[in-house]
């Protein structure tokens, strides 16, 4: 717990947000306001998305490159990362957000690490885009 990470945030009118936080604790730093967001952020896309919906239903698909956090010819294979992947749907008629992740989150918050999944990495997955 405790060490950097990397939120992705993709809006479904397309809009991203990248931030980069160096440690947990810049959360509450955040909070009180001595840390602001836009220094976290990252302008240079580092992921690339896909999305479309079907009637209601909004779907993305994201890649992110194991060269945005590993240094050129690193492996990921063998490798434990704590990851997480969250939606918070908003309504407008003022009901608190509803959360939906692959985490078992015990409040409204993606940040809470120790309840991340644990993904380790046992080979090498190449992607070739097509078009």
């Amino acid at each position: 717990m405790g060490e950097s990470y990397a939120e992705f945030h993709v809006a479904p009118n397309g809009k991203r947000l990248q931030l980069l936080w160096p440690d947990t604790a810049t959360i509450r730093r955040v909070g009180k306001k001595e840390v602001s967001l836009d220094e976290l952020k990252v302008y240079e896309p580092i992921f690339d998305f896909a999305q479309w919906s079907e009637g209601q239903t909004w779907f993305i698909c994201v890649s992110v490159p194991s060269s945005a956090f590993l240094p050129v010819g690193m492996s990921l294979k063998g490798r434990k990362w704590l990851a997480s992947f969250s939606r918070y749907d908003y309504t407008s008629a003022g009901e608190p957000p509803v959360l939906s992740s692959t985490s078992p989150h015990a409040e409204l918050s993606f940040h809470r690490q120790q309840e991340w999944t644990e993904v380790l990495f046992s080979e090498e997955i190449e992607l070739v885009r097509t078009q």
